[in-house]
């Protein structure tokens, strides 16, 4: 088990740029899903409120493999 944070590490930046997309498309989805339009700042809070949700959930609850 790794003990450091290596940011050159591959799955490090895959987990970084799959957390930045899922906010973005929630961002997206707030944008134009709602008919009363939303504040884009608003917007922005909720999409990285899901994003680091999403990474905190993606980090605390264990892996499932299947073999």
């Amino acid at each position: 088990m790794k003990n450091s944070l290596n940011i050159e590490d591959p799955d490090i930046k895959k987990k970084i740029v799959k957390y930045l997309l899922f906010g973005f498309i929630v961002g997206l989805s707030v944008r134009y899903v709602p008919k009363n339009t939303i504040n884009n700042k608003e917007i922005i809070m909720i999409g990285a409120i899901a994003s680091i949700s999403f990474g905190i959930i993606d980090i605390i609850s264990p892996s499932v493999v299947v073999k």
